[in-house]
């Protein structure tokens, strides 16, 4: 799997888990854009927004700045996910 393939899987990862926590588990959404938007307007957003920029990262890919920018996409997309995972496990633990 390359990383764009992993990029792609934790932005879907990151959306559904958010959707599902928040809409199913009365999670609150903790980003600061949210905090000043509706939630429906803020993932509509997000879900367009990750429509247009996934694909210019896959045609620019080869670029060396570009390379650099996946990686840290990957570590913050990563994080957001277990950070989205532990709160969903704890949740349905606790």
């Amino acid at each position: 799997m390359n990383r764009f393939n992993l990029l792609c899987g934790l932005v879907l990862f990151d959306i559904v888990f958010t959707i599902y926590g928040v809409k199913c588990l009365g999670a609150t959404e903790v980003n600061l854009i949210c905090q000043g938007l509706n939630f429906d307007l803020f993932m509509f957003l997000k879900i367009i927004i990750s429509i247009e920029v996934l694909p210019l990262i896959y045609f620019l890919q080869k670029d060396r700045y570009m390379k650099i920018g996946m990686s840290v996409l990957i570590v913050l997309y990563g994080g957001v996910a277990a950070s989205n995972l532990w709160q969903v496990v704890n949740y349905l633990y606790y």
